[in-house]
């Protein structure tokens, strides 16, 4: 717990992971509806992007990590990318409904690249202590969605304007793109995290 690695490795897999834990899985479906005046189903089309470019994207940062035999700069461009599909999503209201699916699709495959945590993880350590550091690392992942949801909650709360639709708070896309700003600044950090990280890579 106490190697740089394997706190780096957690943190930057956390700030990937909102792209899920905070955007796909809590509020992707209810901004995009705001902001887009969508039926629940076009957003959750929109919203499924996400999911389906994790699919796609995970399996190809392994193999270009073991072809490039590099886990940092796959992160650092990971994160960079994804930090750019996070501000245009926040900034898309005028964007068409194609050009906000392909959107989402790289965010999720830009966020992806997390995935990459653990193979840090396997790297910097013992290989006795792989499946230890692979579970912290984990840990640090999941911890980060607990404190990070509530503050976006916080935020979301922060700046509502008082509407009320049938006993439930209404978010105006004002107070969800507020809320959202989150995910491009810990994207940011993440960045910033994974350019530190030294050229990790080990062969089996």
């Amino acid at each position: 717990m106490t190697n740089k690695h394997i706190l780096k490795s957690g943190i930057i897999g956390c700030v990937m992971y909102l792209s899920l834990s905070v955007f796909a899985d809590m509020w992707g479906v209810s901004y995009l509806q705001a902001m887009k005046d969508y039926s629940l189903e076009a957003a959750s089309r929109v919203n499924a992007m996400v999911y389906l470019g994790w699919l796609v994207g995970a399996p190809i940062s392994g193999y270009l990590s073991g072809l490039l035999q590099n886990r940092r700069w796959i992160l650092v461009f990971g994160n960079l990318c994804a930090f750019m599909c996070s501000l245009l999503l926040l900034n898309a209201s005028h964007f068409s409904h194609q050009a906000l699916m392909y959107l989402c699709f790289f965010f999720g495959f830009s966020c992806s690249v997390e995935v990459l945590v653990f193979a840090v993880a396997k790297d910097v350590m013992p290989k006795e202590l792989v499946g230890t550091a692979i579970g912290i690392v984990n840990f640090l992942v999941m911890l980060g969605g607990m404190i990070i949801l509530p503050l976006v909650g916080f935020l979301l709360d922060y700046f509502w304007q008082g509407d009320m639709q049938q006993g439930v708070r209404h978010y105006t896309y004002f107070a969800y793109h507020n809320a959202l700003l989150t995910i491009p600044v810990f994207l940011l950090l993440g960045a910033l995290l994974s350019f530190t990280l030294d050229r990790t890579y080990r062969a089996k």
